[in-house]
């Protein structure tokens, strides 16, 4: 097979392939459209309080809580373990390759070929195994990707943190409301950490409510059904709020012939989410309120049961008055997903690998990420690839010739391609609103923050970074689309 020129990372990538930061391989003139990407290194610590941006929470392995952080990589390490190209519609490199330059990458989205990509690797354990990313020109036409951070798997070294844009926790005790109704049980005080219920709609001085700094907090009443009573927002005033009612029937109708357990109502106001109520499948009514006070919005997620072996998330904004309505065929015909033994179809073109990712989609609306991972061993040493792909929805997508360096041989690399005995993640994100369609940052950052021991592809360990205050906006933004999103690791 033919592939990259086989030569040492970057001694010969910087002296003889590439100019760092290219913008060659595509059309020349006119303006230009720079990303610049930048690479950090992760680094996980136990004190929530850091001053370091946390982009994950989670637990080591003797179970405390640990919080991840990332250091700004230094070009020592990015230019020795980075590498980026472009290629064209069948995969074929165009141009140089691009190593990093003062710790940042950089290309232009002209320089793509029209149907074209750019990919970004990164090599682990010896150069013997490879991290790769592409990105097809369609997906990073939104420029939401034009100037952002990726994550590498090296250790943190020495370089300073990425800082600020954290939670900060306060603690509350000067929420008091007013009902707006006929009181029937207990008020709940709900913010981003902590969950209050109290008989009193007003917080007592020995019961404060634990939140973040900036966030209005809510207020909710049930009835004895189950059914919101009332609510209030902290942002609706200073003190004694009146509560809303909510007494506006909403009737809960399914009318696709996916099936489902249960389904969450959200309430955001403020940039902040909450769940205001959650049904089992057997409630096909509840109460609403009458009308909105301040900047609230309503949205209604639901996890469809199984089909196939696929998960399937679908939700949905909700203006009050109107019914919550599961229409998951409007979006996407989810009876003809793959069974759990057809796997992807494999094609190879000689220089690349075309993947069939079997999904029925025609004109749908969206995005989606193609992983698979390959292996191969070869006396004592073994090889690894693990590549993502992120492109607008497709049913197939082009493997572009990847960099294999100098330490894996030719006949190695042919043993890296896709073929039908790697693992593969296909995640497919559809929409029904061109109009408001999700950045593909915002889809992309829903893979971040993976690690080593993901087996299931799930998460990019190299992949885009977005703090906890980012993620949290994301999953506002998506739920109040018309969206479904479906998922198989095989």
């Amino acid at each position: 097979m033919k592939k990259a020129v086989i030569l040492p990372l970057v001694a010969a990538i910087s002296g003889v392939l590439v100019g760092c930061n290219s913008s060659s391989g595509g059309s020349s003139g006119g303006s230009t459209t720079k990303f610049t990407l930048s690479f950090a290194t992760p680094n996980y610590v136990t004190d929530s309080s850091t001053s370091c941006t946390i982009y994950k929470q989670s637990s080591d392995a003797n179970g405390n809580e640990q919080y991840l952080t990332y250091n700004s990589a230094s070009n020592d390490v990015a230019s020795q373990y980075i590498v980026g190209y472009i290629s064209d519609a069948d995969g074929v490199r165009q141009g140089e390759y691009l190593v990093p330059s003062s710790a940042s990458l950089s290309f232009t989205l002209e320089s793509i070929p029209e149907d074209g990509s750019f990919t970004l690797q990164e090599f682990r354990y010896g150069n013997k195994d490879i991290l790769a990313t592409t990105f097809s020109k369609s997906f990073l036409e939104d420029e939401s990707l034009r100037s952002v951070t990726f994550g590498m798997d090296k250790d943190a070294g020495t370089g300073s943190c990425i800082a600020g844009n954290n939670y900060q926790e306060v603690s509350l005790t000067d929420l008091k409301y007013t009902n707006g109704t006929s009181s029937t049980g207990n008020y709940f005080f709900v913010s981003q950490v902590d969950e209050l219920e109290s008989y009193n709609s007003e917080l007592e001085s020995t019961a404060p409510l634990a939140a973040v700094s900036g966030e209005p907090t809510v207020i909710l009443q049930y009835n004895t059904d189950g059914d919101i009573n009332q609510f209030g927002v902290g942002s609706w005033g200073s003190s004694s709020i009146l509560m809303e009612q909510a007494s506006t029937t909403t009737f809960i109708n399914n009318y696709s012939t996916n099936t489902y357990s249960h389904l969450d109502l959200l309430l955001h106001s403020d940039g902040y989410a909450y769940t205001a109520n959650s049904y089992d499948n057997s409630v096909t009514q509840t109460t609403m309120p009458n009308d909105t006070r301040g900047s609230e919005t309503w949205a209604y997620s639901v996890d469809l049961d199984d089909v196939n072996g696929w998960s399937l998330q679908y939700g949905n904004a909700l203006v009050l008055g109107d019914d919550m309505a599961i229409r998951v065929d409007e979006l996407f015909d989810t009876t003809n997903l793959p069974l759990e033994s057809e796997l992807p179809t494999v094609t190879s073109n000689g220089d690349t690998v075309d993947i069939a990712v079997n999904l029925d989609v025609d004109d749908e609306l969206g995005f989606q990420r193609i992983a698979y991972k390959t292996s191969y061993t070869e006396g004592v040493n073994s090889y690894t690839v693990t590549h993502k792909l992120y492109s607008d929805v497709d049913s197939s997508v082009t493997v572009p010739v990847l960099y294999y360096g100098s330490t894996i041989s030719d006949s190695v690399a042919a043993n890296l391609l896709p073929s039908t005995a790697s693992s593969f993640n296909r995640a497919i994100y559809i929409q029904e609103d061109e109009t408001t369609l999700i950045d593909a940052s915002v889809f992309m950052a829903q893979f971040a923050h993976g690690d080593s021991i993901d087996t299931e592809l799930a998460l990019d360990i190299d992949g885009l970074l977005a703090s906890q205050i980012e993620q949290d906006s994301n999953a506002i933004t998506i739920s109040e689309q018309h969206h479904i999103q479906v998922q198989r690791f095989d």
